[in-house]
């Protein structure tokens, strides 16, 4: 799914006010957590918490 499609399709589950994950989608965790982040710096959804990986904070 490309990521056009993934940001109206997850903007779509929060207007029916589902909670949306990445598990729903043909995708993985950083992809989702990419086009979620957009659509948070787009200020279209509040109070999302996207967590990054690192050496000592894992993406779970």
């Amino acid at each position: 799914m490309n990521k056009i499609k993934l940001f109206y399709s997850i903007l779509k589950e929060f207007d029916k006010g589902n909670d949306p994950s990445f598990k729903d989608y043909d995708v993985t965790l950083e992809q989702f957590g990419d086009v979620v982040e957009m659509i948070a710096l787009g200020n279209l959804i509040e109070n999302a918490t996207i967590q990054r990986g690192g050496i000592f904070n894992k993406v779970s």
